[in-house]
């Protein structure tokens, strides 16, 4: 019994001397997930470390049972400072590796050691998939008043990862990345980073995970983008009589004006929705040019004055 307690202590002493060994290698960087099947720039894993002392070095490769799949380096004398190797996620046969975990292990020559280094890349070759819930306003106004200027997105995700706002099909903005499962998106109406121009969109998703794979597109739901819209493209008042006219706009007001030829013959700043006013006897029979602005966007009808 005493025998064995001496050898356990021996082989506990033994184990700990070779923790203290100081480590010939140091501040390992390693890419964590990537996808040699994407076209993106995560489709390569860079693996840096820090060489402290002169060495020749093997460099390889080894899957989650040790075995070797790709040599990076074989024996090739370095100098102290910081060494970066690139694996495409091939082996020594050329062939794609597997999905899984794999390490870089380091033989030095004259140090007479070999290293696995603890951190870890995987390779992750399955796109995530991305599914629209829902979507509300359906109708946006973005220009920057503070009103309906976003729409909110519900978004379900089966793993972490980025999701993709899609108009007409196109990626238009990525969001921040997000958890598994239901969450929720801002999305102010823009693509690269400019408001859509008015007009009806069909707004869909994607998603990217860590290793830069992206799922396919989700079905759709349709949007609406306006900013100033009139209730008709024409007009008819009678000379003398009343114009009325519907503006659909979030501003909190607009400015309108009756024109004919260049010249205003009336203008008017209301609040939305409805303008009622009695045309002036100036106002003569003809075809004038009705045009509301409202926060910088314009919307422009056809008046045409007829007998009283």
């Amino acid at each position: 019994m005493v025998a064995l307690i001496g050898g356990t202590t021996a082989a506990f002493t033994l184990t700990e001397a070779l923790k203290l060994q100081r480590s010939p290698i140091g501040k390992p960087r390693i890419r964590p997930f990537f996808s040699p099947a994407c076209e993106c720039p995560t489709s390569t894993a860079r693996m840096r470390i820090r060489l402290k002392e002169e060495d020749r070095l093997d460099v390889v490769v080894v899957d989650s049972d040790g075995e070797p799949v790709r040599t990076l380096a074989s024996d090739v004398r370095e100098s102290p400072g910081k060494l970066t190797f690139t694996w495409d996620g091939r082996t020594d046969a050329g062939t794609l590796a597997p999905d899984g975990t794999y390490r870089l292990r380091v033989h030095l020559d004259e140090e007479r050691r070999t290293i696995v280094v603890p951190n870890a890349t995987r390779i992750d070759t399955q796109p995530p998939t991305a599914e629209l819930v829902s979507l509300a306003p359906r109708v946006l106004s973005p220009d920057g008043d503070g009103r309906r200027d976003s729409t909110t997105l519900v978004v379900s995700l089966d793993e972490r990862s980025r999701p993709i706002v899609l108009v007409d099909g196109t990626p238009a903005e990525e969001g921040r990345r997000a958890p598994a499962g239901e969450s929720e998106l801002a999305w102010p109406g823009t693509r690269d980073g400019r408001p859509l121009r008015k007009g009806t969109y069909v707004v869909g998703v994607q998603a990217r995970d860590r290793a830069g794979n992206v799922s396919p597109p989700s079905s759709g739901l349709t949007v609406r983008v306006r900013y100033v819209l009139l209730g008709r493209k024409t007009y008819r008042p009678r000379r003398a009589g009343t114009l009325r006219f519907r503006v659909s706009t979030d501003a909190a007001r607009f400015a309108w004006r009756l024109s004919r030829g260049g010249k205003v013959v009336m203008r008017g700043r209301e609040k939305p929705p409805t303008v009622s006013v009695r045309l002036p006897e100036r106002v003569e029979r003809g075809r004038y040019k009705l045009k509301v602005v409202a926060n910088g966007h314009r919307a422009d009808a056809a008046v045409i004055v007829g007998p009283r």
